[in-house]
């Protein structure tokens, strides 16, 4: 219907993403997020008390909606933990599931009135039911960015093309940082790098073209990793240059990634640097359906994004087993845990047996 009952100034866009949040004030600062980044809702909900309607009976409901491509949540508490994890495994089967979760601190829980629990627990919850944590808003925006955009990944290798050696090395160190992968390349594709690029030019992950590295350099480049299955994902970095103007190169890039036969099936993130000079580059990327973005951080964090993505999703589908000979007592074992954590202990002794937990 189009029906805006909040109190939200900002027109609502239509769109295929779906909002759920357990606040009213974050609602407003998305919605303006989103409007300014031209993103629209098929949904856009804000739970207030949820007297008579929870999140999990939202997901329930719009893993079905036909509307509804990715659901974003914000979350501050769950009223009933096991009914959201339910929910969450069966949802994030059919469409991604982002989650924004406030409150890690025992001082962040007091100023919301909540008692959600310890961080590690979420994690574990999040990663088990096949969803995707973000840290803040603006990498919410970046995932949905890559989720909507990017092909789903085979592995987690990484390779990295750049025209500047100092924005590959931003994003080496995010990617160390996260604990990413780089990928090898196969002597093959090393030795045909080696006779078609320039001389001066390193052959190497990251592949550093120079400063002055024309549209043609990238493209000459691209065709030849393009034909390899050394890598799962290829990032392109571009930083201004008045030899390879941005929208230029980004045409250039585009148009090769439609003419090679396997185009249509390798995973592309683009890192245009800058602002003035990369807008039309950047929308350019974003009409042709590639995920793109502002700095070389900004595009590791979306790759890792990606990698965990997947790994979540893969764990979703594994069904936990227990040893035919392992004796078990639930119910000791959850008063066991009920008892330990009312008293705030960090560690459960029994006999010779210690676990523990962070």
């Amino acid at each position: 219907m189009g029906l805006n009952a909040s109190f939200s100034p900002v027109p609502i866009r239509r769109g295929k993403l779906a909002f759920i949040s357990q606040s009213a004030a974050v609602s407003n600062t998305i919605l303006d997020w989103a409007q300014q980044r031209e993103m629209g809702f098929s949904y856009f909900i804000a739970l207030g008390d949820s007297l008579d309607i929870d999140v999990d009976d939202l997901l329930d409901y719009l893993a079905r909606d036909t509307k509804t491509s990715a659901i974003l949540l914000y979350l501050e508490h769950l009223s009933d933990a096991r009914r959201f994890v339910s929910a969450a495994r069966s949802a994030s089967r059919n469409k991604p599931i982002l989650v924004i979760k406030s409150g890690r601190s025992p001082e962040a829980q007091r100023l919301l009135h909540v008692n959600s629990g310890i961080d590690p627990a979420w994690d574990a919850a999040i990663q088990r039911a096949g969803l995707l944590r973000v840290q803040d808003t603006h990498e919410l925006f970046s995932a949905v960015e890559t989720l909507s955009h990017m092909r789903p990944l085979r592995g987690d290798k990484l390779m990295i093309v750049s025209n500047g050696a100092a924005p590959a090395a931003l994003a080496l160190d995010e990617l160390w940082l996260r604990n990413g992968k780089l990928a090898t390349l196969s002597e093959e594709t090393l030795a045909r790098l080696r006779v078609a690029l320039r001389d001066g030019v390193d052959v190497a992950n990251p592949l550093d073209l120079r400063d002055d590295a024309l549209s043609e350099h990238y493209i000459t480049a691209l065709n030849i990793l393009m034909d390899s299955q050394d890598f799962d994902a290829l990032l392109v970095i571009h930083a201004p240059s008045a030899a390879s103007p941005g929208t230029e190169s980004a045409l250039a890039l585009i148009d090769a990634l439609k003419k090679h036969p396997r185009g249509k099936y390798v995973s592309v993130l683009t890192n245009w640097c800058g602002e003035y000079s990369s807008q039309e580059a950047r929308r350019l990327f974003s009409d042709a359906g590639i995920p793109t973005y502002r700095t070389p951080e900004g595009t590791i964090t979306a790759f890792m994004h990606m990698v965990e993505y997947r790994r979540n999703q893969k764990q979703l589908r594994e069904t936990p087993s227990i040893p035919l000979n392992l004796a078990a007592n639930a119910a000791e074992a959850h008063t066991l845990l009920q008892k330990a954590i009312a008293a705030r202990r960090r560690c459960i002794s029994p006999g010779r047996l210690v676990i523990r937990w962070r």
